[in-house]
């Protein structure tokens, strides 16, 4: 039945990704017993606040309130990244970030080359992250991750309609733009418009990455130095949706603090949002993917930076990130 097929999916999901749930943080894992005719015990990756899938009988059998068998289980999905500054592979503070290079603050550098990320998320399915541009010198760097997994990956940082065609033939499947969708601080929806008929909406992502003002959430360009007066509201994330297929937002005043997410950004993200929207920002541990599944509803995935193992944090396995993707993708056959 549909149990069966479920967890057997999991579990062989898990198999081949070599993956021993049994070896993942107790806050991810945990190995359901399903009592079946047969008697089979199968395994099944839950969040452990989740209430395990109990038999109903002959009938069949369905999952806890909030299981990943209920009506309200959301699908947010673990997005990775890679951040290249100077070529190099980085997790920094973002709101450190500035011209001069002054003052920038930096988590983590990579011994590793951005291809070497790429091939990790390509071998793991991770599909669309990001790729972002922080500042000049990263366009080899960028290149190389985009052919080590080509058409899987989305390129960002000082992206325009001039360049956005030669970034989708060097492999990229969609472009990230910001900056230059707001000239002189102000949002342009002719450019959006332009850009989407240049290379298809279905190509375009929209970073909307942005900084508090009391309740309210404002865009932030030119590597989030210049708050604009553009406000991220209901209307304003419909009126875009049309021209584009994705949202990316950052939140800049935690991003790289590992401190935790915008609760409520991300509520509002869930209940806002017509398109896929993916947020990064302050994520400190995997329980976050719950977090972020239960304020959005599902609607709103997630990327972890400085807090994940893979960029030398302590906070987040890679590897249950990579577990919790896999569980959703067998609950979504």
């Amino acid at each position: 039945g549909i149990a069966t097929e479920l967890t057997e999916s999991a579990e062989m999901e898990i198999r081949d990704q070599g993956l021993d749930a049994l070896s993942l943080s107790p806050s991810v894992a945990s190995v359901a017993s399903v009592a079946m005719p047969s008697a089979v015990r199968l395994c099944l990756l839950l969040p452990a606040d989740v209430a395990p899938i109990t038999p109903l009988g002959a009938g069949g059998i369905t999952a806890g309130q909030g299981g990943l068998g209920s009506s309200t289980a959301g699908m947010t999905l673990f997005k990775p990244c890679i951040d290249l500054h100077d070529g190099q592979v980085k997790q920094i503070v973002g709101g450190s970030l500035s011209d001069s290079g002054a003052g920038l603050k930096t988590n983590f550098v990579a011994s590793q080359p951005a291809e070497y990320f790429a091939g990790r998320y390509r071998a793991d399915r991770l599909e669309g992250g990001h790729v972002i541009k922080l500042g000049p010198g990263n366009d080899e760097a960028a290149k190389r991750a985009l052919a080590a997994w080509p058409d899987h990956l989305h390129i960002g940082g000082g992206i325009d309609i001039d360049s956005a065609q030669a970034w989708i033939e060097a492999g990229a499947s969609k472009v990230i733009v910001t900056s230059w969708l707001f000239p002189a601080g102000r949002y342009s929806a002719e450019r959006l418009l332009a850009l989407g008929n240049r290379i298809s909406r279905n190509r375009v992502v929209v970073d909307l990455s942005c900084r508090r003002r009391g309740d309210r959430w404002f865009v932030a360009t030119d590597r989030w130095q210049t708050v604009t007066d553009f406000e991220l509201t209901e209307v304003a994330l419909k009126a875009l949706a049309t021209s584009c297929s994705e949202f990316l937002i950052h939140a800049a005043d935690v991003e790289g603090l590992c401190n935790g997410i915008d609760q409520e950004l991300v509520s509002a993200l869930g209940r806002w949002s017509p398109i896929p929207c993916v947020y990064a920002g302050g994520g400190k541990a995997v329980e976050d993917l719950m977090l972020v599944d239960r304020l959005s509803n599902g609607r709103v995935d997630l990327t972890f930076g400085s807090a994940l193992d893979l960029f030398g944090g302590t906070q987040v396995k890679y590897a249950d990130c990579v577990a919790w993707n896999l569980a959703q993708a067998a609950h979504r056959r």
